[in-house]
């Protein structure tokens, strides 16, 4: 029983770390694709963003940051509190404005004002859905977002009407 159990062990690790199974849910990245990774090794207590050559393309000024998201940017923290995005070059493309800011999915972003209220920022930052909603459970997903709205749950559309 002992070696029956070691071997049933061993073959679920097997499959759990083959190179099959890990190619499938660790995304690749060619070498003419533009990347940056979160560097948290500031003297500072900031963090900045390196690129695949480990150079500093966001220098160590953000008080918090996200990693990379798969639509390409970063939710970056400045000292006074507000969150932004930086691209994949490390520019800063979306100003610190918002109380907080989640990942983009569908081209769209779940972000915070200072009223609490939750509404959705476009990759160029402009507020294409008004902040009215008091939370959300993700991103948008197959066009739709689960939101809300005072103590009661609804799915929005990508126009922020809710849908029946």
């Amino acid at each position: 029983m002992k070696n029956y159990k070691l071997f049933l062990v061993t073959a679920v690790v097997s499959m759990a770390f083959s190179a099959d199974n890990m190619s499938a849910s660790v995304p690749t990245i060619t070498d003419d694709e533009p990347h940056i990774w979160r560097y948290d090794g500031c003297d500072n207590g900031h963090f900045g963003f390196i690129d695949r050559n480990n150079d500093l393309v966001s220098p160590c000024i953000w008080k918090d940051a996200a990693y990379v998201d798969n639509e390409g940017l970063a939710a970056v923290k400045n000292d006074n509190g507000k969150w932004g995005f930086i691209d994949v070059t490390g520019k800063l493309v979306i100003p610190c404005t918002w109380s907080w800011a989640a990942e983009f999915s569908e081209g769209l972003c779940g972000v915070y004002n200072d009223k609490n209220l939750l509404g959705f920022i476009d990759k160029t930052g402009k507020l294409v859905i008004k902040c009215e909603f008091n939370g959300a459970t993700g991103g948008f997903k197959n066009g739709k977002c689960r939101v809300k709205i005072g103590n009661w749950w609804y799915d929005i559309n990508r126009q922020g009407k809710v849908i029946e």
